[in-house]
């Protein structure tokens, strides 16, 4: 269970140095860096108060890894050291081998731990062998007729090459030489995927949060935004705007999976193509990430008390 920093207003005291200790392993050992031991640093009883080596290392770290943390407050972006900074309320460190160490030298360390809260992750799209796509389409003179043969002919499931979820339905009006006067081509498709993540620290429990972008189903002259009924367990898609839709709960897991989309249903018809145009009504994912969220109940061991 994570606790509150301890107030530093003893300088010489262990307490607060072995907790900051403890979470700057813990924050090295989510990006996979090895933890280091505060014997090392002479932080054991009768030890040199004054050495300024570990504090001064932290400081080093902070300002080089707050980069490989996720700007909470501006999802998906990382921090840079000046969005890290204003996040931290602090304008930078000031300990140096030869400075004194002040109380608020240690608060600023504790607020800057307390702020790299999230790291972020890249999503693996899988089908997990599974049959994960239902499409069905037609030519026909007339495009209502093609609408429902394009229906009839729906499924049976198969297998796609591209795993993210997606789904749309599209009609073009084609004029050839087989075809002098046009058809309609008229054609639904629909897939799911699952998003997965692997090799995550398990030292301490996170929340991993998956974060998507959908955007309308390209490749036609007309382009309209659908989620055609696709939803998260609370929402749909939203056109351009990044959301967390699913959010798993806190556990000490190594890796992590979630169903994205669906295909029971087909998806809503797009508009009657004009001659030689096309139409489409749709979504595709176009970003993803996952979120591993450090913070919560069981996570990093010391919190400031802030949010």
């Amino acid at each position: 269970m994570s606790a509150t920093f301890t107030n530093p207003t003893n300088q010489h005291d262990l307490t607060w140095a072995l907790e900051l200790v403890q979470v700057y392993n813990e924050h090295r050992q989510v990006l996979g860096q090895a933890a280091v031991d505060p014997a090392d640093y002479g932080l054991v009883s009768g030890g040199n108060a004054q050495d300024k080596t570990i504090w001064v290392e932290m400081q080093t770290w902070i300002e080089t890894y707050c980069s490989s943390f996720v700007n909470h407050n501006s999802l998906p972006d990382m921090f840079t050291l000046a969005t890290f900074r204003t996040a931290a309320g602090i304008t930078g460190f000031n300990v140096a081998a030869g400075a004194p160490r002040t109380q608020a030298n240690i608060l600023d360390l504790q607020k800057a731990f307390d702020t790299l809260r999230w790291t972020r992750a890249s999503v693996t799209w899988s089908r997990n062998d599974e049959e994960n796509a239902l499409s069905g389409g037609a030519q026909r003179a007339d495009w209502a007729e093609a609408k429902s043969v394009a229906e009839s002919l729906w499924g049976p499931a198969w297998t796609v090459s591209d795993h993210r979820p997606m789904a749309r339905s599209s009609g073009e009006f084609i004029i050839s030489e087989m075809y002098p006067d046009g058809r309609y081509e008229a054609k639904l498709n629909r897939h799911y995927g699952y998003a997965q993540i692997s090799g995550i620290p398990t030292h301490i429990q996170h929340t991993a949060g998956l974060w998507l972008v959908a955007g309308v189903a390209v490749g036609f002259d007309s382009n309209v935004y659908d989620a055609h009924g696709d939803p998260s367990p609370e929402n749909p898609f939203i056109q351009d705007t990044g959301d967390e839709f699913f959010t798993l709960a806190e556990a000490a897991s190594s890796s992590r999976e979630q169903k994205v989309g669906l295909i029971e249903n087909m998806p809503t018809w797009c508009d009657q193509p004009s001659d030689g145009n096309s139409t489409s009504r749709g979504y595709r994912i176009v970003q993803s990430y996952w979120f591993l969220k450090w913070d919560g109940a069981d996570g990093f061991s010391y919190r400031t008390g802030g949010v």
